[in-house]
């Protein structure tokens, strides 16, 4: 695979699996500026909490995946 940026995967993440940005950042409890500027690659997640913040972006992810979206992201990685 090729080298990727954390916003580029996050935006891939989200258009497989269907889920909109402004979903993520209400389970988050950001403002969906901030997950925009994640996507775009103008920010990062602050250090202290990204652990925690990809977490939880895993968690959404895999939960709202449907078996057609499972299959599309097995596809695609």
């Amino acid at each position: 695979m090729k080298n990727i940026t954390f916003g580029y995967l996050l935006e891939k993440l989200l258009y497989i699996s269907k889920q909109k940005k402004s979903s993520l950042a209400k389970m988050l409890g950001y403002d969906i500026s901030y997950i925009s500027k994640w996507t775009s690659g103008k920010n990062l997640p602050i250090h202290k909490n990204i652990q925690e913040i990809c977490l939880n972006i895993s968690k959404f992810i895999v939960n709202s995946l449907t078996e057609e979206t499972k299959k599309d992201i097995k596809e695609y990685f």
